[in-house]
């Protein structure tokens, strides 16, 4: 048996804090969580190591080192494997979905979040079950399942309600406010929006209320209302910025370019989605940058910049053979797999539950014969 020195584990925690400090440069944050990590190699502490090594997955992909984060968070999930620490082998496969998820690796980052979701119901942490279901809808809305997205964030709704947890409930809200918009369900949409704005709002939720925002545009844009859209982005944008949220920053230039572009305001889209493409680029954000870089071949084709609108097609081909690459037919097998499974798992359900009934119905005719 050993002990850890209270002090020695006292230091690794200072040193995690400091990491998610903010720096201006990332790397800085990574150095701190270096340190943690071999100090907790020194001390022989495997649970002090795992939360060590979990603060540096993150700060990896804070810096945008996404093969890197991969790694370390797949180390923790094997260390928690050998402690038998169900609940952090959980929330380390939730921290690697996450990482999957953002740098748009749907097929795998949905596999882990199945696993995971299963491993919380099993704990009754419904927090968790809120946040991974929300998750699983973002995934299902990436493979066009918009109907299983529904259900998930239903789901996550009705989880966040069971502990009265507001933000989570809220932020569930937005991207089904989204999937009903792109249905033509506006005043669903908007509904659905406005609450969450209302609920973001007196939880004193700003991260939340900048995707609310960015959801309220997308509204306004649908209606046609420009300038109350325009206004919502902005808005949007610098509450992005107070949070260094740089996906949303991402996602709202993005969206902003391309209302502009369809306004014929070729000068604010460009600034826009050159903006988009800084952050998109930042984050890897693939879809993003593909999107980004399209829009701006076609203003500078429309105003006859051709050199200017050949890097710019070259660039969006590039992504796009990134996107249609071998990676994505795995994405495809492993999501008709996983369908294929859970089909195969509610029909075995199905039978089972049949042949008990055929069972129970057999044994009360016996008995019935018995008596008589």
């Amino acid at each position: 048996m050993y002990s850890t020195d209270l002090q020695q584990a006292k230091k690794v925690f200072e040193l995690l804090t400091n990491a998610n400090r903010d720096f201006d440069d990332p790397c800085e944050g990574v150095k701190y969580a270096k340190k943690a990590v071999l100090l907790s190699i020194k001390l022989d502490d495997a649970g002090l190591l795992a939360k060590s090594k979990t603060g540096l997955s993150r700060q990896f992909m804070k810096s945008g080192e996404t093969s890197k984060a991969i790694i370390v968070g797949r180390e923790v999930i094997g260390t928690y494997q050998i402690l038998g620490d169900d609940k952090g082998l959980a929330i380390s496969k939730y921290h690697v979905a996450g990482i999957y998820l953002e740098s748009d690796n749907y097929h795998l980052g949905l596999i882990y979040l199945l696993d995971c979701l299963e491993m919380f119901k099993r704990l009754g942490d419904f927090h968790s079950q809120a946040k991974v279901q929300k998750s699983l809808g973002t995934a299902y809305e990436f493979f066009g399942d918009d109907r299983n997205a529904v259900v998930a964030y239903e789901r996550s709704i009705d989880a966040a309600r069971k502990i009265g947890d507001v933000v989570l409930e809220t932020d569930a809200y937005n991207p089904l406010s989204g999937i009903y918009l792109n249905r033509g369900k506006l005043d669903k949409a908007e509904e659905l929006i406005e609450r969450s704005m209302r609920m973001k709002h007196s939880a004193g939720d700003m991260r939340g209320m900048a995707f609310a925002l960015y959801g309220k545009a997308k509204v306004y844009t649908k209606k046609k209302l420009y300038p109350q859209a325009k206004e919502a982005y902005l808005e949007s944008i610098r509450l992005h910025r107070e949070n260094g949220e740089l996906k949303g920053l991402g996602m709202c230039y993005h969206k902003l370019g391309v209302m502009h572009y369809d306004t014929g305001e070729f000068d604010e889209a460009i600034e826009a989605l050159r903006g988009a493409l800084n952050f998109a680029s930042f984050n890897n954000l693939i879809a993003i940058k593909s999107k980004s870089n399209f829009l701006l071949y076609e203003i500078y084709k429309q105003r006859g910049d051709l050199p200017t609108a050949l890097g710019f097609i070259e660039a969006y081909m590039k992504e796009k053979e990134t996107l249609i690459d071998s990676q994505t037919q795995k994405v495809i097998n492993s999501y008709e797999s996983i369908a294929t499974m859970e089909r195969m798992q509610k029909e075995a359900e199905m039978q089972r539950e049949k042949a008990e009934i055929i069972e129970k119905k057999n044994k009360a005719e016996q008995a019935s014969k018995v008596k008589q």
